[in-house]
């Protein structure tokens, strides 16, 4: 396995066995932002694409939002990368709010 990058989420308690205590409220930002969007995304797909009496969907709208939910996913794994990183995290964080408000 290949040695993890110097911000990501791996190195929030490093070899030494001290956390990252700077680093901590990140943390608990992240997780805070990734269960709500997993299941906010899973129940979307759920409820307009499953749901019995859902109204009809434009053809072509599963791979979109197979699309924005990947790249909110792709948002979310290039945050764990830069956790340690507070302002690059924030850039990210940033974004990942725009995408999903579109």
């Amino acid at each position: 396995m290949g040695q993890a990058r110097d911000g990501s989420v791996q190195n929030l308690v490093p070899e030494s066995g001290f956390p990252v205590w700077r680093s901590f409220p990140m943390l608990v930002a992240y997780v805070v932002t990734l269960v709500p969007f997993h299941h906010g995304a899973m129940r979307h797909l759920d409820v307009t694409y499953r749901q019995a009496g859902a109204p009809a969907v434009r053809e072509g709208a599963l791979l979109a939002d197979f699309f924005l939910l990947f790249i909110e996913a792709c948002l979310l794994l290039a945050l764990a990368n830069v956790l340690v990183h507070s302002m690059q995290a924030a850039w990210i964080f940033l974004a990942l709010f725009a995408l999903d408000g579109l």
